[in-house]
Parts: C-alpha cells; structure tokens; sequence
C-alpha cells in the first residue's frame, strides 16, 4: 500500500511540474553559472580552495573569488572578494597559509594569507611580490620555505628597475625589439 501512495505522489509531482511553463536555457542562464577553476584539497584534507568565476554581461567582465568549501561537505563560501578578482590559491605544505594571486593593487602580482584551518578563514593578506613586469602561477616548494612564481621579464635586464624601465613608453631608442622572456623567481 505504501509502495502504491509512493507511486501516486510521484505522479502527482510530475505532472505539476510538466503543468509549469518551461522556457529555453538561456545565454544569460548560461552567464549567471558559476566557472569553477583549479580546485585545491589542504594538506589535512578538511577544505578544497578553489576560484570561481561571476560574468558581468553589462560590463562584460570576468572576475574570479576565492572559495572554500569542507571537503566532508557543506556549503561553499567565499574567502575573498576583491572587485578585482583573486585567482590560483594554493595551500602552503603545512596547511597553514594560502597564496594567490591578485591584482588589487593595479598589477598581477602573488599574495599570502594565514589560513585558520579549523574555522576556513583567511587572515592577515597582503602582497608577497610588487614587481613591474608583474607575477602568476605561484607553487609552494615541498617544505614550504620557499615559492617559486613566473614573470615575463627582458633577458638583457639584471633588475626590475631595467625591465620596468624597457615598459616605459619612449624611454630607450631601439635598433632592434626588446621581447620578453618568462622567467621564474624564487621569493624567500
């Protein structure tokens, strides 16, 4: 008899929903989705830090926010909120900071936070690099003393003075072009 109600009230469901007016999936549904980037697990296994995306249609820009989510499940929330976007978290080995990357203050460049790991909350966030040719892609080294980070920098150059100097408008007469080369850093 329970079986047969089960039955009945799934039919009945069903059809209230077949009653609603159905609509297209829309490009601005599609917009609204969140894109989830590069998910992360913490080294204790607890949270998974990804990036996820919002699409603003009339201004017609992306931006990508920190988010954490218990790893056990639960609700996802957001750990930053810059207008500008942060991108790439990676937990330190030890679990117990976070670098990104953000351009808050103008430029690409990395940024570390203290991690709470029994809470999920970020603390204490500010620039780790403020270079000119600016930073991406940060990895922790495997005892977390070090960070390595690429940047697009002039092979002739010796400092950032020179490569910041190479970006200025009108500043060197050329003969030939200066191009940029990725090199890696390794910030202490």
């Amino acid at each position: 008899m329970r079986f047969r109600h089960a039955v009945i009230f799934c039919l009945v469901v069903s059809a209230a929903c077949l009653a609603q007016s159905k609509r297209p999936f829309t490009f601005e549904d599609m917009m609204a989705l969140k894109r989830i980037a590069e998910p992360v697990p913490s080294p204790d296994g607890k949270w998974v830090a990804f990036a996820a995306q919002d699409v603003d249609l009339e201004t017609n820009k992306k931006t990508p926010h920190l988010w954490l989510m218990p790893l056990a499940g639960g609700e996802a929330k957001k750990i930053a909120d810059d207008p500008v976007g942060e991108d790439r978290p990676r937990f330190s080995p030890d679990g117990k900071r976070l670098i990104y990357t953000s351009a808050k203050n103008g430029s690409s460049q990395i940024w570390i936070a203290d991690f709470d790991t029994e809470n999920g909350a970020l603390t204490n966030a500010h620039n780790l690099t403020s270079i000119s040719t600016e930073a991406d892609g940060a990895v922790w080294s495997p005892d977390g003393k070090n960070i390595l980070f690429v940047s697009s920098v002039y092979p002739d150059c010796p400092d950032d003075a020179c490569n910041k100097q190479h970006d200025e408008p009108g500043s060197f007469t050329a003969i030939g072009t200066a191009t940029r080369n990725s090199s890696a850093a390794i910030c202490l």
